[in-house]
């Protein structure tokens, strides 16, 4: 993106909109690349589509490409992405591969974060880091109540709007971390087994050796004294 173009979404007076956008009103024209920056919070939805973009203050978002493959590039700030039907083949956020259904995402500098909404699990990437100034995924990892409310909480108004979104589903992260912890303990009594196991061979070579030594032992003795 131009320096020029970054210059008008970063210095354009707020007054005049609470979204700007460039090229003018290209999110209903649905003419891509749409750069659009939040004066404040912002529900912007996209025409024909069931599909709507939330954006925090000073967020700053370019979409590539909208209907059926929906690419956007967050380059500052946060957005929270959501659609009510499934009709979206794929989404695509920074050339990352993201829940077509809803993310939250947040951005600054080169680090980006992306929230899993259905499995709840945060990932870290930074970015320019990968190959051709792609990404790297630094961590990744399931968040507990304490964390998923911290980092949820800038992408709502109010808190009333964040307890609101947290009480519808908190089944489903009770269900995700039934499901973590079932599998953290497959893993943990996986490596458990393994090292066992590693223990069993191991004294089980000493053993061996043990008893090579010893008939090796008993064959020069045998060969030595009674030949």
């Amino acid at each position: 993106m131009g320096l020029a173009l970054i210059s008008i979404l970063t210095t354009a007076h707020v007054a005049q909109a609470e979204v700007i956008q460039v090229p003018e009103d290209c999110l209903a024209l649905q003419s891509t690349p749409c750069l659009m920056r939040a004066s404040q919070n912002e529900l912007l939805k996209i025409p024909n589509s069931l599909q709507t973009l939330h954006l925090g203050p000073r967020s700053i978002i370019k979409i590539t490409q909208i209907d059926l493959q929906f690419e956007v590039e967050l380059l500052d700030g946060t957005l929270f992405f959501e659609q009510n039907l499934e009709k979206l083949k794929s989404a695509k956020l920074n050339g990352i591969t993201v829940p077509k259904v809803s993310f939250f995402a947040s951005r600054e500098g080169a680090r980006l974060k992306i929230l899993n909404s259905s499995k709840f699990l945060l990932s870290e990437y930074d970015l320019g880091l990968g190959r051709e100034g792609g990404h790297e995924l630094a961590k990744i990892d399931f968040l507990n109540k304490k964390d998923l409310i911290s980092y949820l909480a800038p992408f709502f108004a109010g808190k009333r709007s964040l307890v609101e979104y947290l009480k519808s589903h908190e089944a489903a992260w009770r269900r995700e971390f039934t499901a973590q912890n079932s599998t953290q303990t497959k893993v943990l009594r996986r490596s458990i087994a393994s090292v066992e196991e590693d223990e069993k061979q191991l004294l089980a070579r000493k053993i061996k050796e043990s008893q090579d030594i010893k008939k090796v032992r008993e064959t020069f003795f045998y060969r030595t004294f009674y030949r």
